[in-house]
């Protein structure tokens, strides 16, 4: 008499004799299978994927709990190591378009939620960023690289107007004669007044 199993990787119907079935034996139905239960490398992408997700809500934010690097989530395919988002896209969406990024409606970088993915451009992602607030242009003396100071620029406009020429002041400031200039045509320092 025959037995009937399903495999328990992909659910195909099984049928062997009685008795040929060890007790505590896992049931495959094939070599393929049965090293996907030893090898989880082996699984299907996808359950691999979901599998190092955190699913909440269908709107909350899905947290990547595999690989994190830089605030993002890696995952490798395809021989390949991804970001987790663009992968998350790729299985629910299809393929993204070259040149093409996959942003976050959310800003929240370990998310894969679908819903809360789009894609666009690198300009996109610049502007999202800036619409966002994640983008926070130093200017006046909060860039590290400044060797002036407000009070600085406000003395160089001064003694501009006062009839000292480009030259001098950038002796005296030890900048560049294009940074006076740029000062004083209202190209640079424009925060000052």
């Amino acid at each position: 008499m025959n037995e009937i199993r399903f495999c328990d990787v992909c659910g195909k119907e099984i049928i062997r004799q009685r008795g040929k079935w060890s007790k505590n034996c896992r049931t495959t139905c094939s070599h393929s299978c049965s090293g996907k239960l030893t090898n989880p490398s082996r699984l299907p992408i996808a359950e691999r994927f979901w599998s190092k997700v955190e699913i909440m809500q269908p709107d909350d934010c899905w947290i990547w709990t595999g690989a994190i690097v830089k605030k993002y989530g890696e995952f490798a395919m395809n021989g390949k190591i991804q970001s987790a988002h663009r992968v998350s896209w790729q299985l629910t969406s299809g393929t993204i378009p070259e040149g093409m990024n996959v942003l976050h409606h959310c800003d929240n970088p370990p998310c894969v939620n679908p819903k809360h993915l789009f894609l666009g451009t690198n300009t996109d992602n610049m502007q999202d960023a800036l619409r966002k607030g994640r983008l926070n242009p130093r200017t006046g003396e909060s860039c590290s690289w400044s060797k002036l100071k407000e009070n600085d620029v406000r003395e160089i406009r001064i003694a501009y107007n006062n009839g000292v020429n480009y030259s001098q002041l950038s002796r005296k400031y030890l900048v560049a004669s294009k940074t006076i200039i740029n000062i004083i045509n209202g190209k640079n320092w424009r925060c000052v007044v």
